[in-house]
């Protein structure tokens, strides 16, 4: 009975101690990306507005004194908090977005243990927690309480909104199914528009880079 031979396929490094099999007649050497993939893979940390988003967010110094978010102690320190990047940013976004509509008191702790829970950048997640300010919060709530009756299909009740302990312990029992309904709706949906408009600009600040830098490449080889 003959021995039936198997073409021999070359294994290449894959750069992370695996390796993967190659047909016969391609080139050798490591699994290489597409340029414009492998651009955006090596810029995907660094750019967007970089600057902007530095100039914007509070200092790490100023994070770490705040005396809401004392609490975390040595957790503060944790450089994950602080990484300026895609994923960390838009989770951020999400993050603060998400707890700034949210009728609860306590919303940037709430905004920094998400940020802990999820490794993102808890500046911004803290910061865009400001949205809902005392300006702010009687018409945020307001629209989420209507928004919320208009959902339940129930009489709306005049009410007063303050963010305090006695607001909270009166009218709040009397309006709070169609509030908490209204504002989880608009916090999951502005955090989810956040996330998606960094990521989607995010990607779009690094393809115009990648296509600036084709443009030069392609005029100096001209």
């Amino acid at each position: 009975m003959g021995i039936i031979h198997a073409p021999f396929t070359p294994l290449t490094p894959l750069g992370t101690g695996k390796f993967q099999h190659r047909s016969p007649g391609r080139r050798s050497g490591p699994c290489l990306l597409k340029p414009r993939d492998e651009f955006l893979r090596k810029n995907d940390q660094p750019y967007m507005p970089r600057k902007l988003l530095k100039r914007w967010s509070p200092d790490p110094g100023k994070i770490r004194s705040t005396p809401a978010l004392q609490f975390l102690g040595t957790l503060l320190h944790d450089p994950n908090l602080f990484h300026m990047n895609r994923h960390s940013v838009s989770v951020a976004f999400f993050v603060g977005l998400f707890c700034a509509f949210l009728p609860v008191l306590g919303q940037i702790p709430l905004a920094a243990m998400m940020a802990l829970l999820f490794r993102c950048n808890l500046p911004i997640s803290v910061a865009l927690v400001w949205i809902s300010n005392p300006f702010t919060f009687p018409v945020i709530y307001f629209a989420t309480y209507k928004l919320g009756v208009r959902l339940m299909q129930l009489e709306p009740q005049p009410f007063h909104f303050e963010m305090s302990w006695q607001w909270f312990s009166s009218e709040f029992a009397a309006i709070w199914q169609p509030l908490v309904l209204g504002s989880f709706i608009a916090s999951l949906f502005f955090g989810c528009l956040g996330f998606l408009t960094i990521q989607w600009t995010w990607r779009w600040h690094v393809i115009q880079r990648w296509q600036e830098r084709r443009a030069k490449r392609a005029k100096s080889k001209s």
